[in-house]
């Protein structure tokens, strides 16, 4: 008999193949996570306290009965003959010794134990492990057992935390920069006060020689510290920063009347994501205008219909404009797959990951990306675009971008001058 526990994000229990979760009530879900994670002899009493310390010592024991029973018919509905929780005396119980035992995170265990890890694995650990340890899983009446769940959730975080960044420094080490620099990116997503990393992230972008990068990281670290924190960056934040600082060159940005850039410097930027921001509709109009002679190139409209979006509205409205472009079946499934998350919990993390991937690994030569309002987006495109554009996995997308300066936002107006130092991005006032 084998037994699958799946304690990273939404629990799930497997016997044999076979699922069934739904087979079994609440505690009896709760009771084999805890036995299955420890894995040894658990007398009677301390289950009933870890589930039922609130109850009568006679509601207790019949509710710690039926719960046991509950488990044993959900294996027996597998093998009519096995059974998984053995009496080792009237007080004590434990899981039967030939009972084969998987969970999801001896995977995690297994893979950070890898002296090398190449980056299909990293991906796949960020994908699978990204989430927390028993999300979600609450039991109203049993707070005991909700607060192992804490712990136990909050010990995951740090390990897998530790464990990815430790990866990271060795990756650097190795020079495994763009490995090293998909790690932190998500550790950052995981913990955005943690000054450190964006330190990390700014000297891994100097040695690739994107000075520019670690500009806009360090003004992304001062934006979250300051405005969720009210803190300031550290003196070696600072005294880093102004090293690069020196050596980048400034961005020049265009407040004229009339248009001095012109559609098709933006279609020759080979090999680079572009970025136009304009506070001037006429602007956007005229690229459309020009549009027309490049009519074999897809296009992508955003914000046309008014209304402020959502949180991850506008990365999901992206995704059905794009999936419109491709007739390949197998792309079509996996935009519709990733496009599937809108109704489960939403993790940035994987979302952003997903999605960057399926973009690199299916490049169009041009690809033109029109927000008409970008005050209509919500912050989490913002953010997604922002991603992005620090991976550099999108060279072929070329985004036009309006916004109206009475609509702007405290996130609006940091994108824009933090975007504003780079220079393949252009903002365009009238």
């Amino acid at each position: 008999m084998k037994l699958y526990v799946k304690y990273i994000g939404r629990v799930s229990f497997f016997v044999n193949g076979k699922a069934v979760t739904e087979e079994l009530s609440e505690k009896s879900k709760g009771i084999l996570l805890y036995m299955v994670l420890n894995n040894k002899e658990y007398h009677r009493n301390q289950l009933k306290q870890l589930f039922w310390c609130d109850f009568s010592e006679d509601s207790a024991n019949r509710n710690l009965r039926h719960a046991i029973w509950n488990i044993r018919k959900v294996f027996r509905s597998v093998d009519l003959d096995f059974d998984v929780l053995i009496n080792v005396s009237k007080s004590v119980i434990r899981l039967n010794e030939s009972l084969v035992i998987e969970r999801d995170i001896d995977s995690f265990e297994r893979l950070m134990a890898h002296e090398v890890i190449s980056e299909d694995e990293v991906i796949r650990c960020l994908e699978n492990f990204g989430q927390d340890f028993l999300e979600n899983f609450f039991i109203s009446d049993s707070q005991d057992f909700n607060n192992w769940v804490y712990f136990e959730r909050e010990s995951f975080r740090r390990k897998y935390f530790n464990n990815l960044l430790s990866l990271a420094k060795k990756s650097m080490e190795a020079s495994d920069y763009e490995i090293a620099l998909k790690i932190l990116n998500n550790l950052v997503l995981l913990d955005s006060y943690n000054e450190s990393l964006y330190l990390m992230i700014m000297k891994l972008h100097v040695k690739n020689g994107n000075k520019s990068f670690a500009v806009h990281t360090y003004n992304e670290a001062k934006r979250v510290l300051r405005e969720e924190l009210n803190l300031g960056l550290s003196d070696e934040m600072k005294s880093y920063y102004e090293q690069i600082n020196k050596r980048v060159k400034e961005k020049k940005v265009l407040r004229k009347n009339k248009m001095d850039l012109n559609f098709e410097q933006i279609i020759d930027s080979n090999n680079k994501m572009t970025i136009v921001i304009t506070s001037q509709m006429d602007h956007i109009n005229k690229f459309k205008y020009d549009f027309l002679s490049f009519n074999k190139m897809p296009l992508i409209e955003l914000s046309k219909i008014p209304g402020r979006r959502l949180p991850y509205e506008g990365v999901f409205e992206f995704i059905d404009e794009y999936v419109h472009l491709f007739h390949e079946d197998t792309a079509i499934q996996e935009l519709n797959r990733i496009s599937s998350m809108k109704t489960k919990h939403i993790d940035a993390l994987v979302l952003f990951n997903q999605l960057s991937d399926f973009l690199k690994k299916h490049q169009r030569e041009k690809l033109i990306v029109v927000i008409y309002n970008l005050a209509y987006m919500d912050d989490k495109f913002i953010d997604f675009v922002s991603y992005i554009y620090r991976k550099g996995c999108c060279h072929h997308m070329k985004f036009l971008i309006a916004y109206n300066k009475n609509w702007e936002t405290s996130r609006i107006k940091f994108f824009i001058d933090a975007m504003g130092i780079m220079d393949d991005i252009n903002i365009i006032e009238g």
